[in-house]
């Protein structure tokens, strides 16, 4: 019987991973600060967090009311100009990915 050094390690690190898909399994609701991470908001705006971006533009966003109640067009183009994005939606869909990875990924 031949014995694989480390192999016991790639079991316990799948088992997490298994665990963490599970966890994610499903509908969630997340909140949007939470799927744009300081890392994600750093990485495609010139801005620390999210809450420094909201801040910076035009619009009064406290609540997640205010955020919904700003125009589509309005908000699409803050978006365009003060992030590597087209669109709101491919945004939140990138952000979106980035914070499944970290799940998986722990």
């Amino acid at each position: 019987m031949m014995k694989i050094k480390g192999l016991d390690e790639v079991q316990r690190n799948l088992r997490k991973l298994s665990e963490r898909a599970q966890a994610l399994h499903g509908t969630h609701s997340v909140r949007v600060e939470e799927i744009l991470t300081p890392d994600f908001v750093q990485a495609h705006t010139r801005y620390g967090s999210v809450d420094e971006w909201f801040a910076a533009s035009p619009f009064k966003i406290e609540t997640r009311e205010d955020l919904e109640a700003i125009p589509d067009e309005a908000w699409g183009e803050y978006v365009r100009t003060t992030t590597d994005f087209d669109a709101w939606q491919e945004m939140l869909e990138a952000a979106g990915a980035h914070y499944v990875q970290a799940k998986l990924l722990g």
